[in-house]
């Protein structure tokens, strides 16, 4: 499997979609029972096709991120993620308001 995996870097779902069922046919997926998939069986169907390079990768993101889309998404992870760090500590802030509320009512 980690062999099959850095075999795809750079390849994307589409193109390992495409591999697979160009590899599962009905006949493979008979004799299944008898031989198991190996990995080398997937390089061929991926070596047909062209990988997406790093370059063309980085570029897209860089247009991406500029969309209104890439926009609203940005602005959502960095929501959540900020989101995360507050609930943490209003967890600690609201244990010890809780704390203090037990400590008042002991006193009446």
């Amino acid at each position: 499997m980690s062999s099959l995996a850095k075999i795809t870097d750079g390849y994307t779902q589409g193109h390992l979609t495409q591999a697979a069922k160009d590899v599962l046919t009905e006949r493979r997926i008979k004799q299944l029972h008898t031989k198991p998939l190996t990995a080398v069986e997937f390089i061929p169907p991926l070596a047909r096709q062209e990988p997406v390079y790093q370059e063309e990768e980085n570029s897209f993101k860089a247009w991406f991120v500029k969309t209104p889309l890439g926009k609203k998404r940005a602005k959502a992870a960095t929501e959540s993620e900020n989101d995360g760090k507050d609930k943490g500590q209003k967890g600690k802030v609201g244990k010890k308001g809780k704390e203090a509320k037990k400590k008042g009512k002991k006193k009446k």
